[in-house]
């Protein structure tokens, strides 16, 4: 049996760029012409499967600031193609084999930066054996390939205990690697920023511990403990000039602590899911916290449905952040509204949804000196012919 699919998404968005609090660009504008295709097949059998999938994404990018003392007209087009294979592969009831190869290609022409390709490339090779009813044993094995740059090799192993239907813990280990992007590579130099060409790759080391757990029908609840070293991290810093530009931490620490979950009241249409992030960081060369990352954030997301009308709100709180040795970004608590009304049209689903965010116009900035957008809404329109078309 060979299952296809297709997806093809274009989007255009042309917006204002209000620059740093020192140097404002009220008449600068970015227009975006993003595209995507993905091309996939599936061949099934009774013991695995056979996957490729093709895709490109393509983005062109005009920036024009007519402000009269700095003028700037630039154009950037990246593009990104990968062709990725899978096969899963059943060897008998309790062994399972995994193999993926990815081939991708980077590339960007602007008029800025001049014209940048990279080729990547990867295979991973993943295995499961289920040592017993409870216990799974998952190993994998990555190789990493960079035409002209490196090689290198990664891996990690999970244990997983299984108790009844509702609790599952794994304990996992390995190392990871993670490339510079192209924009860490190569932004342009300007007033403010630029790009470093020199970036090494982020290596690092992980070992984490997951808890799942469902204590009731209507409820699911995850723990699950991180702690990550890593060497070469990438980090966008300002120097003394008050220039950001992207370097490598010679070596870093990251533990994090996540409690997650969701439940559903019987009695009533409403699912209430949270989500809190404790973090503790520090750069081991200089013994301070790593920029940007506060030590607390999370949400709560509470979502009502009655009939064709479903109801979202969302409260995100974000802790305070260091930017320097001294000073924080202030903490802040965001709400958003989303509100969903699906009419029934002809048989078939016309989705209208309405979403505000920022509701009460918070300041959320990421990065000291450059402002977020404040309160602002969407209107969206779906119209999936279910039933007109397919029946």
């Amino acid at each position: 049996r060979t299952q296809l699919s297709a997806l093809f998404l274009t989007t255009n968005t042309n917006r204002g760029i209000s620059g740093s609090e020192n140097w404002l660009t009220p008449l600068a504008r970015r227009k975006d012409n993003f595209t995507i295709g993905k091309l996939s097949a599936v061949y099934l059998n009774a013991r695995g499967h056979l996957g490729m999938t093709l895709t490109q994404f393509k983005n062109v990018q005009t920036y024009n600031d007519e402000n009269p003392d700095w003028p700037i007209h630039s154009k950037h087009q990246p593009r990104n193609s990968t062709v990725n294979i899978n096969w899963v592969h059943r060897i008998n009831q309790t062994a399972l084999s995994q193999t993926m190869l990815e081939l991708k290609k980077e590339n960007i022409a602007s008029t800025d930066v001049d014209n940048h390709l990279r080729t990547l490339k990867s295979l991973i090779t993943r295995g499961s054996w289920k040592m017993s009813g409870r216990i799974t044993l998952t190993p994998t094995l990555r190789y990493d390939y960079s035409s002209g740059h490196h090689q290198y090799f990664t891996g990690d192993l999970r244990l997983t205990f299984q108790k009844g239907n509702y609790d599952i813990i794994r304990i996992s280990g390995g190392t990871a690697l993670r490339e510079p992007t192209l924009n860490d590579l190569y932004w342009l130099e300007g007033m403010f920023e630029k790009g470093n060409p020199n970036l090494e790759p982020e290596q690092s080391r992980i070992v984490s511990l997951d808890w799942i757990t469902s204590p009731s029908q209507f409820s699911d609840l995850q723990f699950r403990v991180t702690n990550r070293s890593t060497k070469n991290l990438i980090q966008w810093t300002e120097d003394q000039n008050e220039i950001w530009s992207p370097e490598n931490i010679a070596s870093a620490k990251r533990l994090s602590i996540v409690i997650s979950g969701e439940v559903g009241l019987s009695t009533f249409p409403v699912t209430i899911g949270w989500n809190t992030n404790y973090f503790k960081t520090q750069d081991l060369t200089t013994g301070e916290p790593i920029p940007y990352i506060p030590s607390f954030q999370g949400f709560i997301n509470i979502k009502f449905l009655l009939n064709k009308v479903s109801i979202r709100g969302l409260i995100y709180y974000c802790g305070k952040r260091p930017y320097t040795t001294v000073e924080y970004l202030d903490s802040f608590t965001r709400f958003d509204l989303n509100i969903n009304y699906i009419l029934p049209v002809l048989d078939n689903d016309l989705n209208l949804d309405l979403a505000i965010n920022n509701v009460f116009n918070e300041d959320t900035r990421s990065i000291h000196n450059y402002p977020e957008p404040g309160q602002n809404w969407t209107i969206s329109i779906n119209y999936t012919p279910t039933n007109l078309f397919f029946r």
